[in-house]
C-alpha cells in the first residue's frame, strides 16, 4: 500500500530525513526550499535506498518555478536537485497559467529539457461562484448549513464577510 510522508518546516528534522532516506514512504511532499537544502541532499539525495524507490518527482502549479525565483530562490534552483536524481526518473510538472515565456522559463529553472507537453483546455463549466449573504451573526454558521450533504457535490464556494 501508500505510505505518505510529509516533510515541512515542523517536521523537517534528522529523524524524518533518516526515515525518508531509508526508502520507508512510497511519497515524500516537500518543499523546494527543504528539497535544495544541505541537509535534505546530504541526509536524502545521496542515499540508494531512496533513489531507487523514487519513480516520480511532481511540481504542482510549475508557473511559480520561474516567478517566485526572486523572493524564494529555491524555486528557481530546481534544476539543482534534478542533477541528482537519476536522469531515469521523470519529473512532471502542472500549471494552469503558463503562457509560452513563462514556460521557457519554468523549464529553464527545473531543468526540464525537450519535454512531452500535454495540454488540456481549462473550461470548468461544473465549477461556479455562488454568493450568499449572511443573514445571522457569522460566528454562528448557521448560513453554512448549506454546505451539508444535500448540496451538489462539485458547487465550490468562496464566502466573504463584510
Amino acid at each position: 500500500g501508500a505510505k505518505g510522508l510529509v516533510i515541512n518546516q515542523d517536521s523537517n528534522n534528522q529523524e524524518t530525513r533518516r526515515r525518508a532516506a531509508s526508502g520507508e514512504f512510497t511519497h515524500v511532499i516537500t518543499s523546494p526550499e527543504i528539497l535544495n537544502s544541505r541537509k535534505f541532499r546530504r541526509e536524502v539525495l545521496q542515499y540508494e535506498q531512496f533513489l531507487s524507490k523514487l519513480v516520480l518527482v511532481a511540481i504542482d502549479e510549475l508557473h511559480v518555478a520561474q516567478q517566485w525565483a526572486t523572493f524564494r530562490e529555491d524555486y528557481g534552483q530546481l534544476h539543482k536537485v534534478r542533477a541528482r536524481i537519476p536522469r531515469s526518473v521523470p519529473w512532471f510538472g502542472t500549471s494552469a497559467t503558463l503562457d509560452s515565456h513563462t514556460l521557457e522559463a519554468a523549464k529553464s529553472a527545473v531543468g526540464f529539457e525537450n519535454p512531452i507537453m500535454i495540454r488540456t483546455s481549462i473550461d470548468r463549466p461544473d465549477i461556479f461562484y455562488k454568493l450568499r449573504e449572511f443573514e445571522v451573526k457569522p460566528k454562528s454558521f448557521e448560513d453554512l448549513r448549506f454546505l451539508l450533504p444535500g448540496e451538489k457535490a462539485t458547487e465550490s464556494y468562496y464566502i466573504f464577510q463584510r
